[in-house]
């Protein structure tokens, strides 16, 4: 589910009489359970955009690495063959792919890594792609700094704080 920090006025919940007290422990659970107070409403509702987004875009990652391997094995074969390029396709094809289901984990987990991750697989693997199909080999010097930011997106998993440990 969509995580939001929103804090219940305990307090409230015990002052006044009995009814007034179960009224309003009835209205926090609801609002607990369904995010409908003005500032969780705000909260889920953009959390939700967001891990609606990043999944998109994870599922964007998947679809087009699915799609350019496929490409490169049928429509691009003659031309990797014929630059002995195909094993460069190759390593393309697989860090994107196995960035695209990170980016799903992620989704709702660890957003920015899911960024850090779309534009490394762009710089990384796009790099490459374009390398194995044009032979200009100079786009090599380029293929690291996406790398870099492959290995960003993973230290953001290893060093941020779980929503375990914030509470």
């Amino acid at each position: 589910g969509i995580h939001t920090e929103c804090a219940l006025d305990v307090g409230a919940v015990e002052a006044g009489t009995q009814p007034e007290k179960e009224e309003r422990r009835a209205k926090n659970t609801k609002q607990e359970k369904t995010h409908t107070s003005g500032y969780c409403r705000r909260l889920g509702f953009r959390a939700s955009i967001a891990v609606m987004i990043t999944t998109k875009v994870a599922g964007v990652l998947g679809f087009t690495g699915v799609a350019l391997g496929a490409f490169g094995a049928h429509g691009l074969k003659n031309i990797l063959e014929t630059h002995d390029t195909e094993s460069i396709w190759h390593t393309a094809v697989l860090y994107h792919l196995i960035h695209a289901v990170a980016s799903l984990w992620a989704s709702e987990r660890r957003p920015s890594s899911v960024w850090l991750w779309t534009i490394g697989v762009t710089v990384f693997s796009g790099s490459l792609y374009i390398l194995a199909v044009t032979n200009i080999r100079w786009l090599g010097a380029v293929t690291p700094v996406g790398g870099l930011l492959l290995l960003a997106g993973w230290a953001v998993v290893i060093f941020s704080k779980s929503k375990a440990q914030l509470h």
